[in-house]
């Protein structure tokens, strides 16, 4: 008998793959736009993009490559959430051509704030996290059983 509150392993990689493509497609967009060669005299300077993450700035330096300076905030290993901001990310934000962000980062409200300049904010909205498991947190003894063995039906308790 299915439950109403299982969630598909195929429903959870189609909203993964979405909201990754997205997040793709965006940071392609705007670094496209940034290092574009009808725009950009030899003389101009790279623009500067501050990610928040080291997951972020990867991604920017794989598409913007030798056209854009990529900075990360928060170094490898530490929780974007329980970060300190410290002198050196202040500077970052107020000289950034450009700051993209996950959303998890309480801190960084303030400190876009508190720059000097005045930015144009084009947030990007859209489902990046999964979808809750509606109360279920763990796997039951005879659903593991079901996983371990590949029973029919068994990838509909993921």
């Amino acid at each position: 008998m299915k439950s109403c509150n299982t969630i598909k392993g195929a429903d959870i990689l189609n909203r993964i793959v979405k909201g990754s493509l997205i997040a793709f497609t965006s940071i392609l967009v705007v670094l496209s736009l940034l290092s574009s060669p009808s725009v950009a005299s030899p003389n101009d300077e790279k623009p500067i993009i501050v990610c928040t993450t080291t997951i972020l700035s990867s991604f920017v330096e794989q598409i913007g490559g030798n056209y854009v300076t990529v900075e990360a905030i928060v170094p490898p290993g530490i929780c974007p959430a329980h970060y300190d901001v410290t002198p050196s990310a202040v500077h970052a934000v107020s000289t950034a051509s450009l700051v993209l962000y996950a959303g998890f980062e309480p801190w960084l409200e303030s400190l876009v704030n508190a720059s000097l300049r005045k930015r144009e904010r084009n947030p990007t909205a859209g489902r990046w996290a999964l979808a809750p498991l509606h109360g279920r947190t763990e796997v039951r003894k005879e659903d593991k059983g079901r996983l371990e063995r590949g029973d029919a039906g068994a990838r509909q308790l993921l």
